[in-house]
């Protein structure tokens, strides 16, 4: 039976790529709008410098707002997006391209504005940052310029960095065209490694859940990829090594079993917890139980406790015990017990002799010796007398002697 992979498993070559994409992506989204910011604050300090110059510059034109300086910021900046401001240097807004003259009083100190601060210190500035009055991200650099009298303003120049939302929706849509593009491959990718390796490897899993199943002759279709081919000769190999192996050990098991059924003596074999697995017709002839019985019910149908103690004895000590038991049922008969631990997976091995014969001679050998004592120890007593009386000097008088002699002989 082919096993299906998951789909997770099947794209994982591909988890690395999706992730590298998404990082990218992300990174793009964080970094990007920065450095954009930055240039265009850049490029404003390029563009301040070129307006520097056109800016009113007579002395004493500096000192307080006036309509020249808003004629001319204006001028300077129209038709464009950009915002250019005048500072003095004490923060005073004199002119805004974007604010009337009497709109001026109204507005805040610049001096403490970053830009303001830089171009006071060194010169130049500019940052980026939340418009408090257009409320949208501006870009701003400012510029410190002097006339001839020494006096100083901060010329600053705007400029709204509205292409930041259309980057991020470029941004958007860029990454969702290349979430598109890497989830195309992604069904292409993994339609290609299911055919070239997911359903070979399945197929191959399926014949080695065959062969675990005891089907050694599962036919194995070898795939055209070498690995996937070493692996299928593999089971190959695997399958008809496993064959030959549980050929010789069948056939082992029944030479055993053919062995056992053999033997005159009865073979009883009970597993770790002394129930019992096999016994030989012998086994069961002793004891007269049913051919058909199952080899669990045996040592029920025995009945003979001194049996199941024994093999107890047995599993209990690991070591080896004897017995004889008395059998009554079905006909009289003396059995030897030999029971021994099985060294391998525990248990224990039963052979039964049938003893009856040996038992019996073993009597008829006995009462013959008493009987011979018996017979022979009236005569041999008679003997041992004539004996002791020629030894006692009567070997001396012939006739006596003879006498003696022939009752002896």
């Amino acid at each position: 039976m082919a096993i299906a992979f998951s789909p997770k498993l099947r794209l994982a070559p591909l988890w690395p790529a999706l992730a590298a994409l998404l990082l990218a992506a992300l990174l793009a989204a964080m970094l990007m709008p920065w450095a954009i910011a930055n240039q265009v604050a850049h490029e404003l300090q390029q563009t301040l410098r070129l307006v520097e110059p056109a800016l009113p510059k007579a002395a004493g034109s500096w000192s307080e707002p006036s309509a020249e300086l808003e004629r001319a910021v204006v001028e300077l900046v129209a038709k464009t997006d950009f915002r250019l401001t005048l500072i003095s240097e004490n923060g005073v807004v004199l002119a805004d391209s974007e604010r009337s003259l009497d709109q001026l009083p109204s507005m805040e100190n610049h001096g403490q504005r970053e830009e303001v601060v830089d171009a006071l210190a060194r010169g130049e500035g500019f940052a980026v940052r939340q418009s408090d009055t257009t409320e949208t991200r501006t870009a701003y650099a400012a510029r410190l310029v002097r006339v001839a009298d020494g006096t100083a303003i901060v010329a600053r120049l705007a400029l709204p960095i509205r292409s930041l939302g259309n980057y991020r929706l470029h941004l958007v849509g860029v990454v969702a065209l290349a979430a598109l593009a890497a989830a195309a491959a992604a069904i292409a990718v993994s339609f290609w490694l299911s055919r070239t390796l997911f359903q070979p490897l399945s197929r191959l899993i399926g014949v080695a859940g065959r062969i675990g199943d005891g089907d050694y002759r599962a036919t194995v279709e070898v795939p055209d990829e070498t690995e996937l081919a070493a692996l299928a000769h593999a089971l190959e190999r695997i399958a008809r090594e496993a064959e030959r192996q549980l050929g010789a050990v069948e056939a082992e098991r029944d030479h055993l079993r053919a062995t056992v059924e053999s033997m005159a003596e009865g073979v009883l074999v009970v597993d770790r917890n002394g129930r019992a697995q096999l016994a030989n017709a012998a086994f069961r002839g002793l004891f007269g139980l049913p051919v058909d019985a199952a080899p669990a019910e045996l040592l029920d149908l025995v009945r003979e406790p001194r049996l199941s103690d024994l093999v107890g004895d047995v599993l209990r000590a690991g070591a080896a015990r004897s017995a004889e038991l008395e059998r009554r049922d079905p006909v009289p008969r003396t059995v030897a017990l030999l029971a021994s631990p099985l060294s391998r997976g525990g248990g224990a091995v039963v052979v039964v002799r049938d003893i009856t014969e040996a038992e019996r001679l073993h009597r008829m050998r006995r009462d013959f010796v008493a009987n011979v004592s018996h017979e022979l120890k009236t005569p041999l007593a008679a003997i041992r007398g004539y004996a002791e009386t020629l030894v006692d000097g009567a070997v001396d008088e012939r006739p006596t002697a003879l006498r003696f002699s022939e009752r002896i002989l």
